[in-house]
């Protein structure tokens, strides 16, 4: 299994946008296969966000990122991502865990 988290700081103003936003996104990212994920929200901090995301492997999770990234409608999400958070500080938070057996 590979996990792969996102931490995101969402100003308040943002938020409920950036819900839609992201829940939109991973129900169109699980329609190309076996994706979990959990949407959470930092009690004491509640401007930081992290998304957690489940693969079965490392490459599940590149198949269906490379068709998830070239559907139009996951671009248009991208860009509306991308007016609510910093997209680059984003993807600098990226981690890729895998499960030890």
């Amino acid at each position: 299994m590979l996990v792969v988290t996102y931490t995101y700081d969402v100003p308040n103003s943002n938020v409920e946008e950036y819900v839609d936003v992201v829940k939109s996104a991973n129900a169109l990212e699980r329609t190309y296969g076996d994706v979990e994920w959990e949407l959470l929200r930092d009690s004491k901090h509640p401007d930081r966000w992290m998304e957690i995301a489940r693969y079965p492997s490392l490459a599940e999770f590149q198949r269906i990122e490379e068709e998830f990234h070239g559907n139009p409608e996951a671009q248009r999400l991208w860009k509306r991502f991308c007016s609510l958070v910093d997209c680059q500080k984003a993807l600098e938070s990226q981690r890729i865990f895998t499960r030890v057996e």
